[in-house]
């Protein structure tokens, strides 16, 4: 009995999901079949309906469900499903009345009512009542369910349990099982050997394998301030300023609370970006801007949400764009502004308007266009170009130029210099034209403005840069929601934080690194810190640009057949790569394999952001775009058994979309290309796709406690703990990972090495609780191992071994812009692993399931064309270009519907 009651008490601390399948009632379905053979029903017609019973009738699901409160005359458990003595009930067979009821027990009720044999009929029964459904249910149909205990500190009794049975004591711990099960099966029970089997303990004499591994060197992090070497893999923002900083131009408002400090939290949140060198908005008081551009929201309701998301957008560009707040008459707010001939952003100034629904005059730096007016002077028009003047009649251009708030006075620009001094500014303008720029100006009075030399609509500037979502608590419905509208219907940044949470220090700061990788653009280059080595082996990205791209796939829950597929690329090409982020997202019929559609556009789209994004100058000072010459391509959700195929389909599909875009584009470098009929290595970047597998079994602990972290005793193994043999040979030995055509000699070959494989698994993430769980690499292709690229002096480019695979993977890691630590997966798949997740989540909007009418034109439809199957929203329906028809997040694209050329997104970065 006291037994009993502790199982009691530990029962009523969970939930559970009862789940049990039924069997074919074939008395029932006889007479069924009868009675609509009467009425004339076909046989199919029969068999589909008798079909269609089963499928509804076969499978009994009870969710979320909580052992009762035990009655005097109806115990919570009863301790056997097939013992008279403790429980029967009455039962009325079929087609019998009610006096001629029986007593049955549970187990014989299942077998007779629903053609259900219990496998363990002596096990207890456990009563629920669900609506009308009330009775005792036998205990194997029960599945725990996630969530947190009753009666318990769910945190403290995790943490415990992961002290008692992680790391080294986990070894002491299946010494004690082998001890125990070696008993057992010393007794020589055949049904123990069965039990056994069935809890999957049988293979338990294993000896864990001891082994060497490596402890790969930890990057410096390195700060625009001051340099930072990790400990176990983490660091801190303490007193440290942006490696790049971002420029916040603009910024909207939404908050969930009515608590009156929704204000003072955004100020110090903007404070806090401006202590690590954010730049703030120009020509602009910040305090009066809060307190201008925030939005309540009352409602947890998508529509409401929805009506003050696109609410808070307008009241920033009215606030920013408008003459309300127009400091400078010529010129008060600057961002950064879409070229539609070229489709490149660069900063702007622009003229304050009265309406944001006018077109708006734009001045541009002097490097990328000195003209900023028409004007007319005695007769003649003549571009020239605006500047103010300052001091003793200096002349100033307006980018060197602003107002101070603080101060409530006006600065100029030192020259060739980030420095900023106080200087005197009584509103007066000159105009320099082109024949005298550097001599005497037109004053303003002198001369007719016709027109300004640039104007954009307001699509085409970047206002507001950011919306800052202020939460009432963590519900995922909200924030999901809050995502689907920023990243695909509205097209603003956004940065969701718990008011709550909410606290100025370490809080804020980790907040403000997430909207600085956010608010990263082609013009900022914006990263919260970079990464270096003391060896050389991170130098192979630095050979020649190398593009480095992640994809995932999330599956749809319950009756949704579609698989969401996201990828994400790093964009900074010139230096290492990591924090600037770039995504993209498809949509497909539920599948393990990406299909080629759906590959070939993400490919594309992240490879035209790497393209657009990084550029060069030439000896004679042109500028120009990069295209890569090698592609590291990390792969996420895949297993063992389908890597056959993902080499036989998804490695020819990336190199078939960078062919058609060295065809179509046809980038500087690689002209011979042009023309070719068949892709290759020799006309395409050169690949190497890894798998990165998370779910094994593989657990790699220390031989001994090493070292204290804290002052405490770390039980993990370190931050870079590599192990790439013994474990990995098996697996390297099955397969080889280099290209079967390649050949001795040549010049694009590398000369022979010794081949040890490329697989390895590695622990990156620096771990105090817990068993720390490595990611298995696994190299399924590698041709930089084998060829050299031919748009490339072969004197500057080495192969890419394992040893060099193992340290740019790891010093990637180190790079995830959201988290002051060595993540666990590099961050191109983790940020892709999150996108796809997210994505899902809103589907249901997006399918019309939630029946949300503003959304209908952003509704997925199908489209199928022979073959292939592709999902798009229903307002680029009728686009010609397939990778614009399938485009999912129009407003972090390079393609665009309305521009001939492809256009570079305003900040590329949504899941910072």
């Amino acid at each position: 009995p006291s037994i009993q009651r502790d199982i009691v008490k530990e029962l009523r601390k969970l939930t559970f999901h009862m789940v049990y399948q039924r069997g074919h009632d074939e008395e029932y379905e006889k007479g069924l079949r009868d009675k609509l053979l009467g009425e004339g029903k076909s046989e199919e017609e029969v068999s589909q309906r008798i079909e269609k019973r089963r499928k509804k009738r076969s499978k009994m699901t009870l969710r979320n469900k909580r052992l009762g409160i035990d009655q005097p005359d109806r115990p919570a458990i009863l301790w056997s499903a097939n013992d008279p003595s403790m429980h029967t009930f009455d039962y009325t067979p079929r087609n019998c009345s009610e006096d001629q009821a029986e007593k049955i027990t549970v187990y014989d009720y299942y077998r007779r009512q629903y053609n259900v044999t219990l496998r363990f009929p002596n096990m207890p029964i456990v009563y629920l009542r669900d609506g009308k459904r009330r009775g005792y249910f036998p205990i194997e149909f029960f599945f725990q369910a996630f969530s947190k205990t009753r009666e318990t500190d769910f945190n403290q009794e995790v943490l415990k349990f992961n002290d008692e049975m992680s790391s080294t004591h986990k070894l002491q711990h299946l010494q004690k099982i082998k001890e125990k099960v070696d008993g057992i099966k010393r007794q020589s029970a055949p049904y123990l050997e069965d039990l056994l089997r069935e809890l999957r303990l049988d293979r338990v004499d294993r000896e864990p394998l001891e082994l060497s591994a490596t402890v790969l060197e930890q990057p410096k992090i390195t700060f625009d301030n001051k340099e930072n070497t990790p400990f176990d893999g983490s660091w801190d923002l303490r007193d440290v300023r942006f490696s790049k900083p971002a420029f916040l131009s603009s910024f909207g408002i939404l908050d969930f609370t009515s608590d009156g400090r929704a204000a003072s939290n955004i100020l110090d949140l903007i404070q806090t970006l401006g202590r690590h060198g954010v730049k703030m908005p120009q020509n602009v008081d910040i305090e009066d801007a809060v307190r201008n551009v925030t939005v309540l929201v009352n409602s947890s309701r998508p529509e409401e949400i929805y009506q003050k998301f696109t609410e808070a957008r307008d009241l920033a560009q009215q606030y920013f764009l408008t003459k309300n707040q127009g400091i400078l008459r010529f010129g008060g707010f600057m961002s950064q502004v879409l070229n539609g001939d070229t489709g490149e952003i660069a900063d702007g100034i622009f003229h304050p308007m009265d309406d944001i629904g006018k077109d708006f005059s734009v001045i541009l730096r002097q490097d990328l266009l000195m003209e900023t007016h028409i004007i007319e002077y005695q007769g003649n028009e003549q571009p020239a170009r605006i500047n103010a003047v300052v001091d003793n009649g200096d002349y100033v251009d307006l980018f060197k130029l602003r107002y101070n708030p603080g101060n409530r006075g006006y600065e100029r620009q030192e020259e060739d210099s980030e420095r900023w001094n106080s200087c005197r500014f009584d509103d007066r303008y000159v105009f320099r034209t082109q024949d005298n720029w550097d001599s005497k100006a037109f004053d303003e009075k002198q001369v007719d403005i016709k027109r300004a030399c640039v104007v954009v609509d307001l699509k085409k500037i970047d206002c507001p840069s950011i919306i800052f979502v202020r939460l009432r608590d963590n519900s995922s419905e909200v924030y999901n929601f809050i995502k689907l509208l920023s990243n695909n219907i509205v097209g603003t940044q956004s940065q969701c934080f718990l008011a709550q949470k909410y606290k100025p220090g370490q809080y804020a700061s980790n907040v403000a690194i997430k909207v600085n990788a956010k608010l990263s653009s082609k013009t900022t280059g914006a990263k919260a810190w970079s990464v270096s080595l003391g060896n050389m082996q991170n130098s192979w990205l630095q050979e020649t640009p190398t593009m480095i791209m992640g994809l995932s796939l999330a599956r749809a829950a319950g009756q949704d057949q579609r698989t969401v597929v996201a990828g994400s690329v790093c964009l900074d090409a010139n230096e290492y790569p990591g924090i600037q982020m770039a995504q993209a997202v498809r949509v497909q019929k539920a599948a393990g394999i990406i299909e080629r559609s759906s590959l070939e556009h993400i490919t594309k789209s992240l490879a035209m952001q790497y393209y657009l994004h990084n550029t060069t100058r030439d000896s004679n000072g042109n500028n120009y775009n990069i295209f890569p010459n090698r592609v590291l391509v990390y792969r996420n959700g895949s297993s063992e058994e389908t890597f056959g195929e993902l080499m036989e389909s998804e490695v020819l599909v990336i190199r078939q979309a960078f062919y058609d875009l060295i065809q179509k584009l046809q980038p500087r470098g690689w002209t011979s290309s042009i023309g070719n009929d068949k892709p290759s290595h020799l006309n395409t970047p050169i690949i190497t796709y890894i798998v990165a597998v998370s779910q094994h079994n593989i657990r790699v602990v220390p031989a001994v406690e090493a070292f204290k972290k804290g002052g405490r005793q770390i039980m993990n193994v370190p931050s870079g703990t590599c192990v790439n043999h013994t474990i990995t040979d098996y697996l390297d030995g099955e397969r080889s990972a280099l290209p079967k055509e390649a050949v001795e000699g040549g010049a694009n070959v590398f000369e022979p090495s010794d081949y040890d494989g490329f697989d390895f698994l590695l622990t990156s993430q620096g771990g105090l609780k817990g068993t720390s769980k490595p990611i298995f690499y696994r190299t399924i292709y590698n041709e930089n191992y084998v060829w050299k690229p031919e748009k490339e002096d072969s004197s500057r480019v080495t192969q890419l071994t394992k040893q060099k695979l193992q340290q740019i993977t790891y010093s990637m890691t180190f790079q995830y812009g959201t988290a002051t630590k060595a993540v666990r997966m590099v961050p191109v798949i983790k940020y892709s692993v999150r996108l796809a997740s997210t994505f899902v989540s809103y589907l249901p909007y997006i399918t019309g399931r939630h029946g949300l009418s503003a959304l209908e034109e952003f509704q997925l439809r199908e489209d199928v064309q022979e073959d292939k199957s592709t999902f798009g929203y229903r307002k680029l329906s009728n686009t010609s270009d397939e990778c614009i028809k399938t485009e999912t997040m129009e407003y972090f694209s390079p393609f665009s519907a309305d521009l001939c050329e492809p256009k570079t997104p305003f900040h590329p970065h949504m899941m910072a």
